[in-house]
């Protein structure tokens, strides 16, 4: 089937529903990192229900579209980001808030609505959701579940992970599944609710999530700044924080660089040349407490210190952080990166940071969650496209954040950005079963293609499965493998290879096809059985013949039957999964 008839198929399906407009395309391909996938989708389809979301899948599903699933486009990693012959599948109009519970803490939300919409509309309820990523004005909660979202208040509230009780899903074939429980315990069965936060797209396609709520916290807020002479020191004093067992909500570090081009943004006077600041806030009943042991700890590392009780000043200090992104964009192209180390090796991943830039001449100026470990180098450079040097930058960055303890991403997801490395942290064995794992939730691989994992190697194959008049499938096989699975046909005059497949097919089992019986089937991916790292794309079509014309003959051994009980034993040559003998009998 053509994009242009795959396209005609969904706006007959859901009439209203699918943009094809250069703007919506054209927005669709990137995401705030700056990264743009090469070439524009198909379509943007703007899902408004769980059916619509199940119809684009199924369609999907039938014609091998890929399909890449977007929220509001905030994410950092490029793992949005949809490309020339794919569907996007936007479900930010699926927005509603359609329970709170209150006794429960629970609240039940489709995918679509924004972080500070959801916080509006749990106010009145005394309730919150603790997830508080920076982007909370214009991300959305679908997208926080999909990348695994941080922010600035998870060392004391937890990640996204930490506040999902469980979430609807619509799988690659349009199969819905309601995953966790609406219960503070559940152990029944695997946890596939955790397996898919994080996920990015590549399992399922969230349109519901069950999320766990916090009662708001009473009392004043306590807000803290400390100026250290250089980063290195305002980490030291941000670990002696933790080390002290004070827990603070907030806790925020920002190096010489990043604060400087914050002020500049701001219209504020200059911080002190080399300068880093912390920006730490205390809360609950013991706030007041809290501040003043913190501020005593800072002071004592050489920090000049102020505390405040008052909202309106603790919001202008927290501002100065929440405008690190916009003051960085102004300094030129930005890759925004995202590693973690334990919180004990903060102060040497800085150090880390500093070396690098040293060694390849770049300006890095960097952010960091000191609460909990998670920093944000951003690298600054000229032009659109990401230049080598940057490149091998960050594969130095990465490779010391590992050696340290750390991991390559904390909060942002890999998305594209990230997945040549991923290999390097998970090892061959966990690459494999993760790869395994997307491969048992979507089989012919048509969810966010490219996304996580890096595209493996292909083979490339044309398929065919023969079909007698009674509709069972008629499997012929020569020495232990397939014939219908084969490089490719070689076209003669005026055939295309599908039809130099097929006239190659019926000479093999001696039988003559009519063209009007070739059955397009679309194009099927899977994980390679003989060729670890590979994945098969097979071109797979079905031809219709009677029975009384397959004949035994030449080098042919074995003409029989296959039904869905045999299929197991009956595996194509490099296919580990059996999609299209399976499609054939369906």
């Amino acid at each position: 089937m053509s994009a242009a008839d795959v396209v005609a198929r969904l706006q007959q399906t859901l009439p209203g529903r699918v943009d094809v407009s250069v703007a919506a395309r054209e927005a669709a391909r990137a995401d705030a990192s700056g990264h743009a996938a090469s070439a524009p989708p198909l379509c943007v389809v703007e899902a408004r229900s769980v059916a619509d979301v199940q119809q684009v899948l199924r369609i999907a599903s039938a014609t091998g579209t890929p399909v890449v699933t977007r929220g509001a486009g905030t994410g950092l990693a490029g793992g949005a980001n949809a490309g020339g012959g794919e569907i996007a599948l936007s479900v930010r109009h699926m927005d509603r808030v359609l329970e709170v519970r209150p006794d429960d803490l629970i609240a039940v939300v489709e995918p679509g609505i924004v972080n500070a919409d959801l916080d509006a509309h749990l106010a009145p309820y005394g309730l919150w959701w603790a997830p508080d990523p920076a982007s909370r004005a214009i991300s959305t909660v679908g997208g926080n579940i999909a990348t695994g979202a941080g922010g600035l208040l998870c060392a004391k509230y937890g990640v996204v992970r930490d506040a999902v009780l469980g979430v609807d899903a619509v799988l690659a074939d349009g199969t819905l599944l309601h995953l966790g429980h609406r219960t503070v315990k559940g152990v029944t069965g695997y946890d596939l609710t955790s397996l898919l936060i994080g996920s990015e797209g590549t399992l399922g396609v969230i349109v519901g999530a069950t999320l766990k709520l916090r009662r708001r916290v009473p009392g004043e807020v306590s807000t803290i700044a400390a100026v250290f002479a250089d980063v290195r020191t305002a980490a030291a004093a941000s670990a002696a924080v933790t080390a002290a067992g004070v827990q603070p909500a907030i806790m925020e570090l920002m190096d010489a660089a990043s604060l400087a081009a914050v002020h500049d943004l701001l219209e504020l006077a200059p911080p002190p040349a080399g300068a880093a600041q912390l920006t730490i806030q205390t809360d609950g009943p013991a706030a007041a407490a809290e501040a003043a042991e913190v501020a005593q700890i800072l002071a004592a590392h050489g920090g000049e210190v102020e505390v405040t009780t008052d909202a309106a000043r603790g919001e202008e200090l927290l501002r100065i952080r929440r405008s690190m992104h916009p003051a960085m964009a102004r300094l030129g192209t930005t890759l925004i990166e995202d590693v973690s180390v334990p919180r004990s090796q903060l102060a040497a991943m800085f150090d880390e940071i500093a070396a690098v830039e040293a060694r390849y001449g770049l300006r890095i100026p960097a952010v960091a969650h000191a609460g909990d470990g998670n920093l944000h180098p951003n690298f600054i450079f000229d032009g659109p496209e990401v230049p080598p040097a940057v490149w091998e930058a960050a594969d130095a960055l990465f490779q010391a954040a590992l050696r340290l303890g750390g991991t390559l991403t904390g909060e942002h997801g890999v998305g594209v950005l990230k997945r040549r490395w991923l290999r390097d942290e998970l090892g061959d064995a966990q690459w494999q079963l993760q790869q395994r794992v997307r491969q048992a939730f979507d089989p012919a691989g048509i969810l966010n293609p490219g996304k996580v994992f890096e595209p493996a190697p292909e083979i490339r194959v044309s398929a065919g499965v023969v079909i007698d008049e009674h509709g069972r499938a008629v499997v012929v096989r020569k020495a232990g493998a397939v014939v219908f699975q084969q490089p490719g046909g070689k076209p003669e005059a005026g055939e295309d290879a599908t039809t130099a497949l097929v006239r190659e097919i019926a000479e093999e089992i001696g039988v003559h096809v009519d063209p009007a019986q070739v059955e397009p089937l679309g194009v099927f991916r899977d994980l390679a059985a003989n060729e670890p790292g590979h994945t098969v794309v097979a071109d797979a079509f079905r031809v219709r013949v009677r029975h009384a014309d397959v004949a035994r003959g030449g080098e042919i051994e074995e003409l029989r039957w296959l039904t869905a009980a045999d299929a197991a034993s009956t595996p194509l040559a490099n296919l580990s999964r059996n999609h299209l003998l399976r499609l054939a009998w369906e």
